[in-house]
């Protein structure tokens, strides 16, 4: 439902301001919803609301899932002979991806 707003090739810093602004946009409104019984009471705010906590186990999953294949390859390029063909090519560590409050 979401992933049009984080693009592949951006960086990890920009991809940490997407989620931000998108966690912020969706606990917006949730708190519509909260704070306005009748659209709490309706249907399709219900579906939706359910949809956005689907979603952000799901987003919250592709984080961990990325920040272990962060650290797999920074723990990599730290070995011998590893880092030597890395440094070779150019490889440097990668940014483990933060949520930004």
């Amino acid at each position: 439902l979401f992933r049009s707003t984080q693009r592949v090739g951006q960086t990890t810093l920009d991809r940490n301001v997407s989620s931000s602004n998108m966690n912020k946009a969706l606990y917006q409104i949730k708190q519509i919803g909260t704070f306005t019984p009748a659209i709490k009471a309706d249907d399709n705010y219900c579906m939706f609301a359910s949809l956005i906590d689907e979603n952000s186990g799901e987003l919250q999953a592709a984080k961990v899932t990325f920040n272990d294949h962060v650290r797999g390859f920074n723990q990599m390029l730290n070995r011998i002979p590893t880092n030597i063909v890395g440094e070779l090519l150019g490889k440097v560590p990668l940014e483990s991806f933060q949520n930004i409050k």
